[in-house]
């Protein structure tokens, strides 16, 4: 979120990138909620056979680390380029409308991928309901704020189905993004393994 801001704020100055109320409900709806969800979700079956974590490294170090870089800057370049594509194509109230809802669907996508370190074909997509919820509780709230005055309070505008194409089309790319990420990792780990 916050590199997204800067980045634009960088390349665009003379831009309204995302005005505050838009910034305030992207972090009570779909940041706290599903976040907070995600502590209730239950333990992985292969747990006990993972080595312990070193308790000297920080949450930052290691492969934690390189996850979390990776996926900010990833999500950053997805919200950047639907908001450049709605520059050129439809505006600058559309493109700062098409920016605030990418920032919401793809932190759907994103947490759905990125709740567990197994692929998400192989994990039971339903064993945490609370995350499922707050997931289906903020797409419920997008869609009522697309459909209803409630845009108009957030100072957003209605889009065309190109613009909705480019803010799902594209946000969805973090899902395969996020398992080709998880099958990178898992080899170099089996390679390491093996190599010891």
């Amino acid at each position: 979120e916050i590199l997204s801001i800067l980045l634009i704020s960088l390349i665009f100055p003379n831009f309204a990138f995302l005005l505050p109320v838009h910034i305030l409900f992207i972090n009570l709806i779909t940041d706290s909620f599903p976040s907070i969800a995600l502590g209730f979700e239950p333990p992985e079956k292969q747990i006990m056979l993972d080595a312990p974590r070193d308790s000297k490294k920080h949450i930052l170090s290691g492969k934690n680390g390189i996850f979390i870089i990776f996926f900010s800057v990833f999500q950053a370049a997805i919200i950047v380029s639907v908001y450049v594509i709605g520059l050129k194509y439809f505006g600058e109230l559309q493109a700062r409308t098409m920016a605030f809802y990418t920032f919401n669907i793809v932190q759907f996508f994103y947490i759905l991928s990125a709740r567990s370190e197994n692929y998400i074909f192989k994990t039971n997509f339903f064993k945490n309901k609370w995350l499922i919820f707050s997931i289906l509780t903020g797409t419920i709230l997008v869609i009522l704020i697309a459909l209803t005055p409630l845009s108009r309070v957030l100072h957003l505008v209605d889009l065309s189905w190109q613009a909705w194409l480019a803010c799902v089309g594209l946000s969805v790319v973090i899902l395969p993004v996020g398992e080709f990420y998880k099958f990178i990792v898992n080899s170099l780990s089996k390679k390491v393994v093996k190599n010891k």
